[in-house]
């Protein structure tokens, strides 16, 4: 495969990749606890994603290859070049992005967890009359494990609006 030929093939890929990291997202910001059919799409998603991954791995050694043959022939001199740079770098922040919603919503789920397995442990005449915020721990008293779900949604919202890539 040529060089150019190369490129329109990483292009493409990226463009798909870039597609299904917002799809991601977008899951992400709106699902705060999925159905099973969001974990099926969010599955289906990263399956996707990890071909399009692995693809992008092989066509990148590709150019590799094409640029240590061509010598001189550098792909920055070809008008696509910049376009495949500016797409990897927006997958990039996509994919950064979403590893930090994906890791605060495992943060609220282990603080969850932690909160009904310490309201386990305590015997049930102890928690009669006590509100949910003097039932929780004093360190994580007004977490979004102890109130509802919108502010977990809210700081979502804030970080995936902070730097959403559109």
């Amino acid at each position: 495969m040529e060089l150019p030929q190369t490129l329109e093939a990483l292009h493409h890929h990226l463009g798909l990749l870039i597609g299904l990291l917002q799809q991601e997202q977008e899951l992400l910001l709106h699902t705060p606890v999925p159905a099973e059919e969001d974990s099926l799409r969010r599955l289906r998603l990263e399956q996707d994603k990890q071909s399009h991954f692995r693809a992008i791995e092989g066509l990148e050694n590709q150019c590799k290859d094409l640029r240590r043959t061509l010598g001189s022939a550098a792909p920055e001199e070809l008008p696509l070049w910049k376009e495949v740079r500016d797409l990897t770098d927006q997958a990039l922040r996509l994919h950064q992005l979403n590893s930090t919603l994906i890791r605060q919503g495992l943060v609220h789920e282990q603080c969850v967890l932690n909160n009904v397995r310490q309201l386990g442990s305590t015997s049930p005449t102890a928690l009669a009359g006590l509100t949910t915020t003097q039932v929780a721990p004093a360190a994580e008293a007004p977490s979004a494990a102890t109130t509802s779900s919108s502010p977990r949604k809210s700081r979502r919202r804030k970080v995936a609006d902070d730097s959403r890539v559109h």
